[in-house]
């Protein structure tokens, strides 16, 4: 049985489909945004609606005791809101031993 009908990756295999795919977005025109790969995604710019579901899922991670991803854009939002978002923000940070 192949991999691909078993459910297992094989590290081979999935680098050689990655270098298929680079050279195939290769081949293809540059679009509007000045990149050839149509699967490029540019995050959005954080806001305080982003901000808000940021922090709800952080709260809710770090009260199971995990501690979530990073979000410098969101994080930066919540730093300038109350205490105790900034404290949530200065938790990830210090955790994951970043500045903004």
């Amino acid at each position: 049985m192949s991999s691909q009908c078993s459910g297992e990756l094989d590290g081979e295999a999935v680098a050689a489909a990655l270098r298929r795919r680079r050279a195939a977005s290769y081949r293809l025109p540059v679009l509007e945004c000045g990149r050839s790969d149509p699967w490029y995604y540019a995050p959005p710019a954080p806001s305080e609606r982003t901000a808000d579901g940021y922090y709800a899922a952080a709260a809710h991670l770090i009260g199971m005791g995990l501690l979530p991803a990073p979000d410098l854009g969101a994080m930066r939002i919540l730093w300038r809101r109350d205490t105790e978002q900034r404290n949530l923000a200065r938790h990830i940070a210090e955790r994951w031993a970043i500045a903004a």
